[in-house]
């Protein structure tokens, strides 16, 4: 009856979402502009600006959350 019993497979949140979650709506809708922004916004380039404003976050980080490497591909 119990062979199948596993634990829960826990997924956490990216550093993004996180990042996201703790923001307040316009804020949050600046930064998905700015993360679905390619062209004016490399990763290096967000990832320095939001640094400076107290956000840490790694250009990895922004690196696979736009290319949906990250746990959000998980979580949904």
């Amino acid at each position: 009856m119990l062979e199948n019993l596993k634990p829960p497979v826990k997924i956490l949140p990216c550093k993004l979402r996180t990042i996201l979650d703790g923001l307040t709506d316009s804020d949050q809708e600046v930064l998905m502009e700015a993360l679905l922004n390619r062209e004016a916004w490399k990763d290096h380039v967000l990832t320095a600006e939001l640094n400076k404003l107290g956000i840490q976050v790694s250009a990895n980080s922004v690196r696979k959350h736009r290319a949906y490497e990250c746990s959000c591909r998980l979580i949904g």
